[in-house]
């Protein structure tokens, strides 16, 4: 039987979610706090943009009492995993971690390293640094799940693993870019998924 939406709660789960200030991600933020989650983690690069978040969910649906504005900048790695630590020493239970930041092809300005590390590496990285806190939060009764957000471009993904910046080439293509890394992240969430599931089968 399916759940009804509006009735739906989430008040025994502790959920990050990242990419949360723009776009899609704000739109899930906002319907994740209307179910009233036991504590809502969203990590901002950008504290003013964080604040600005909080405003839109209290005008919006008014459930903000649970949200938490925690600081983490996806494109330098040292703050992905001080943010881990800080978490799973303060907090150290986690139910969903919804890995949804992104940079679109159309940002080229960036650098190539900078799509690559925000797109992929990074969330893989703190979902690695974050695996055994959700392993032991989760149960029967207490379902758990660690997603990505992919794209229609991952069809257009062609790993090269001796080049996975694309930085070899005469030039460097955002569009390819993009689909590699958002194909990567489908493979991750595939293999990391099975792993998790062979280990705990019963």
């Amino acid at each position: 039987m399916p759940v009804e939406l509006d009735t739906y709660d989430l008040s025994k789960y502790v959920i990050i979610l990242t990419g949360s200030t723009d776009g899609i991600g704000k739109g899930i933020a906002r319907i994740l706090a209307g179910y009233n989650p036991k504590r809502l983690i969203l990590p901002a690069r950008n504290k003013e943009k964080g604040n600005n978040l909080l405003e839109y969910i209290k005008s919006s649906n008014g459930h903000a009492n649970n949200i938490e504005i925690w600081e983490m900048d996806l494109a330098d790695l040292q703050s992905v995993k001080n943010f881990a630590n800080k978490f799973i020493n303060e907090v150290g239970e986690l139910h969903m971690l919804i890995n949804n930041a992104e940079i679109q092809f159309q940002v080229t300005l960036l650098p190539y390293k900078s799509l690559y590390s925000i797109n992929h590496l990074a969330p893989f990285f703190l979902t690695l640094l974050l695996l055994d806190t959700i392993k032991k939060s989760v149960s029967v009764e207490l379902p758990g799940k660690f997603a990505f957000t992919s794209s229609g471009f991952q069809r257009h993904g062609e790993i090269d693993f001796d080049n996975l910046n694309l930085e070899k080439g005469a030039y460097w293509n955002p569009f390819q870019s993009y689909g590699n890394t958002k194909l990567m992240n489908v493979i991750t969430a595939k293999e990391l998924g099975r792993i998790v599931q062979n280990k705990n089968k019963y």
